[in-house]
């Protein structure tokens, strides 16, 4: 079985996983998809739940949305949708009658453990993906800040890429010294002036 980690501060994470979720359906692989962190409402999203009414996916996803963002409210439904994951496994791997999964996606799960939401230690977490290589493909996604989880889940994967971001509608300017950074940036790490919006926010395709 194979491990991939998509990470990042680049778009697509999200889009790729969706598009491995297809080509699996595609191969009719038996795919269990999980989102942490969005409300589940873009197009590719909502996409998938229709799917899953006719082919061999399980499409589960956590409440919470990213506006009006509840810190305490998104760690107790992370840690909740977690062992909901777990609930679908074992009944799987338990029921001689229900096929494994192929493919499990778990998006934005790197950015939840990253913000200490799944009650597991980094350690715990890698060993939690490890267990669930033996039932299928195991595909993380999610920009991670803490470079000990980047190290670990790495260190982990058959195959990991970086989705490096040369351009986002996100991504904030110095005036001063008319150069972009990524959007967890206040200050110009240069010049240290506040830094304003670099690009014209517009309406992407993941709308």
């Amino acid at each position: 079985m194979t491990i991939y980690v998509m990470a990042g501060w680049g778009k697509g994470k999200t889009t790729s996983s969706i598009g491995i979720t297809l080509r699996a359906l595609a191969n009719s692989e038996k795919v269990l998809f999980a989102q942490f962190l969005k409300d589940g409402q873009d197009l590719g999203l909502k996409m998938l739940k229709e799917i899953s009414l006719t082919k061999d996916l399980k499409f589960v996803h956590t409440a919470q949305g990213m506006h009006g963002f509840d810190l305490t409210k998104a760690r107790e439904q992370s840690v909740a949708f977690r062992k909901q994951v777990d609930s679908h496994i074992i009944e799987t791997a338990c029921n001689s009658a229900i096929e494994n999964y192929n493919l499990i996606v778990l998006d934005e799960i790197n950015t939840a453990q990253d913000y200490h939401m799944l009650d597991l230690t980094d350690e715990e977490f890698v060993l939690w993906i490890q267990q669930l290589e033996k039932l299928g493909d195991v595909y993380v996604t999610g920009r991670i800040n803490r470079g000990e989880l980047r190290h670990r889940l790495i260190l982990t994967a058959d195959i990991a890429t970086d989705c490096y971001c040369e351009a986002h509608s996100y991504n904030k300017k110095c005036d001063t010294c008319e150069m972009e950074f990524t959007q967890h940036y206040m200050f110009c790490p240069i010049c240290g002036s506040m830094l304003t919006k670099g690009h014209k926010m517009r309406k992407g395709r993941e709308c």
